[in-house]
């Protein structure tokens, strides 16, 4: 690579380059539909950051033999998925960057635990007939107001550049 940063767009067909001909059930086993937002991101704090310079040179180098270790279900294909864990965890508590989508999927989990619960509540409380009936209710309800709010939090996430 040279010492410009490439731009997402430029990621992308780098890494379409180096994973052609890859399985697209190991590409999404493996999760490497997240490469072309996460490269960008630690080739922009690597100048910055040790750990991030060290994360970018190792995935760098990784997606070039990647797809070889995906054919052949290489063991070291485990140290690229540990890689990618490391990268996500490393950028979360160092620099407070989230992947996209993250925010947004805890928060509709949490609303569906807490909308279902409320309407159990509910329907207890007021001796409803239908204590299914109430228990879904309460789960798209709170699914419906907790992806409005994970929305509005990934959307000031985004604006901040805390999201890749």
């Amino acid at each position: 690579m040279t010492n410009q940063q490439q731009s997402k767009a430029e990621w992308h067909k780098i890494l379409n380059e180096r994973f052609s001909g890859t399985p697209r059930e190991a590409a999404r086993y493996y999760g490497i539909e997240i490469l072309p937002r996460l490269m960008p991101c630690l080739e922009k704090n690597k100048q910055s950051c040790k750990v991030c310079n060290q994360h970018f040179m190792d995935m760098d180098n990784m997606t070039v033999h990647a797809p070889e270790w995906m054919k052949k279900n290489d063991p070291q294909i485990e140290r690229f998925q540990q890689l990618m864990e490391e990268i996500g965890k490393h950028l979360k508590s160092a620099h407070g960057i989230m992947p996209r989508g993250m925010i947004l999927s805890r928060f509709v989990a949490v609303g569906l635990l807490a909308g279902a619960l409320a309407g159990l509540i509910i329907s207890f409380t007021t001796k409803a007939g239908d204590i299914a009936g109430s228990a879904m209710l309460g789960a798209v309800v709170g699914i419906f107001v907790a992806w409005i709010a994970g929305k509005i939090r990934e959307n000031s996430l985004r604006k901040a550049q805390k999201l890749f």
